[in-house]
This record gives C-alpha cells, structure tokens and sequence, in this order.
C-alpha cells in the first residue's frame, strides 16, 4: 500500500496545416501528487500549465497564443467500500491574443469549489 504517489509529465506537439501556411505548437505540462493521510482519507493536488502558439499566414501574418494556468485541489474521505465524499477547490486562468488584431482576450481568474457523494460500482466478476 502507498502512502504517497507523484507523476510528471511534459508534452511538446507540433503540426502544420497541408496545403495551408499555418503551424501549431502546443506544450502542456502536468504534475500530479496524491497522499493517503490514512486508509479512508487521501489528498490530491494536480497542476497543469497548456502554451498553444498558432501560426498561420491568411492575408498577411497572423500569430495566435493561448496560456492556461489550472490548479485543483482535493481530499476524499472514504465511508464505505463503495461511498465517498469528495471537496474539490480549483483554481483556473486563460489568456488568449492575437497578433494581427492587437486585441487580449482573458477569462481571468476562476474559483470553483464542491462538494460531492460519489457511489462506484464494483466490477462484475465473471
């Protein structure tokens, strides 16, 4: 039984459009910790970070980015095999621009929180 577990990962995609003078590059980077305070109670904290950069050439130069920031936070607190109460806090933040139009879309901040009764079903043994 572990106490605590740990992932880390990093992708890089690139693809560019066939026929078209447009590329996209898309970095994403997501660490992932989980701590079981006992048997019945575990925390989990995730992060992840997403750089997208677009490229495309339509009637002169055109150059698209968009930057996500995402934090979760959550504890579950096991009551039976199969019934568990989960709180979740996440924290959440965009920005989008675009070069040729010189204009700054962002979402801000955003803060969501609930609380949730999850029942799992076990599978079925054959």
């Amino acid at each position: 039984w572990q106490r605590s577990n740990l992932s880390a990962s990093y992708t890089r995609s690139e693809s560019s459009g066939g026929g078209t003078a447009s590329s996209s590059i898309v970095d994403n980077v997501t660490l992932d910790f989980t701590h079981h305070l006992s048997q019945k109670l575990s925390v989990r904290v995730l992060g992840k970070w997403l750089k997208s950069k677009e490229i495309s050439e339509v009637a002169g130069t055109s150059k698209r980015k968009m930057e996500q920031h995402r934090v979760s936070t959550s504890v579950t607190q096991r009551i039976t095999r199969q019934l568990s109460v989960m709180g979740q806090f996440l924290y959440f933040n965009q920005d989008r621009n675009q070069a040729t139009l010189s204009t700054s879309q962002s979402i801000g901040d955003v803060y969501v929180g609930f609380v949730s009764l999850r029942y799992t079903f076990d599978p079925i043994a054959f």
